[in-house]
Order: C-alpha cells, then sequence, then structure tokens
C-alpha cells in the first residue's frame, strides 16, 4: 500500500477497541491497523467529533472530519438550538483546522434506508445546512448517500447553482 492510501472508520469501533483491550490507546491506531497510511477518524455527531478530533491530536498520521451523520441530524434539533449547534461545529471545526487535524465536514448526506432514525425532511435540512461549514472554512465535504439518489443530487445542484 502507497502512502498516498486513506482509510475511514468512526470514533466508536476505535474507542470499542481501546476499551476491549484491543489496543493500548486511540493513538495505536495507525500501529495496529496499517503501517503506513494516514488514518481519517470519522465524526457522526458533534460529540464524537470532539472525540475524532481528541484521537487525531495523538498521532501524526491520524486526521478526522467534523459533521453529523443524516442518521444522527435530529441531534440538532435536539440540543434546543439547531444554529449554536452548526456554530458549534464550526468552531470545532476552525479549531481542528488550525491544527492541522481536521480535513472534512462530514460525515454527511442522506440515508433513506434508515428512516426509522430520522424522517428524510430533517435530513435534508441539515444535510444543507452543513454545507455551509464546508464553504465558511474551505473544506471538502465527506458525504454519505443511501437509497437517497435523487433528493442527494437535487441538493448537490441546488448548492452548485448558488
Amino acid at each position: 500500500m502507497s502512502r498516498d492510501v486513506t482509510t475511514s472508520f468512526g470514533c466508536d469501533y476505535i474507542l470499542q477497541q481501546v476499551a476491549a483491550g484491543q489496543i493500548a490507546s486511540a493513538g495505536m491506531v495507525a500501529v495496529s491497523y496499517v503501517q503506513r497510511i494516514s488514518e481519517k477518524v470519522t465524526g457522526g455527531s458533534l460529540e464524537e467529533s470532539k472525540e475524532a478530533l481528541a484521537i487525531a491530536e495523538t498521532g501524526a498520521t491520524l486526521f478526522c472530519t467534523v459533521g453529523v451523520h443524516p442518521t444522527r441530524c435530529k441531534e440538532f434539533e435536539g440540543s434546543g438550538d439547531p444554529e449554536k449547534h452548526l456554530q458549534d461545529l464550526l468552531t470545532l471545526t476552525k479549531e481542528g483546522k488550525e491544527k492541522g487535524k481536521v480535513v472534512a465536514i462530514g460525515e454527511c448526506g442522506l440515508d433513506y434506508d434508515r428512516l426509522h432514525f430520522y424522517p428524510s425532511d430533517i435530513q435534508k435540512k441539515y444535510f444543507e445546512k452543513q454545507f455551509e461549514l464546508a464553504y465558511t472554512t474551505k473544506l471538502p465535504m465527506f458525504l454519505h448517500m443511501r437509497a437517497a439518489a435523487q433528493d442527494f443530487c437535487d441538493i448537490l445542484q441546488r448548492i452548485e447553482d448558488q
């Protein structure tokens, strides 16, 4: 494998492995799983994004994303102040970017196979909101789409047209 390869896995998995004693610390992820690959720890919620940044700070080859996964996007409204929640994500993103650790916004998008978590209208609303983070920070997006191709493409087109 080359140094240009990047893998991605969620914080929960890493933290479970640490808790189970499979790896001694989150910082050992790169050593435990791949020797010459930079690792990207994916944030799926605000709290997971904070954990992802903390993990990324433990190693020179570790990086992370900040964002809210479509199956967790109701946390915006659950926070009591969706705009403050978005601002908290922005603050965390800027902090992590300044440290050279946050490399993308996400994992965000639409997941219609899991509408039992959150309905499509909420997923669409906060998928679009997270583009503001990418625009403001000039970071790429790490996108997720499952069984939502038309709405996903419509949103991407609308964003591109702005």
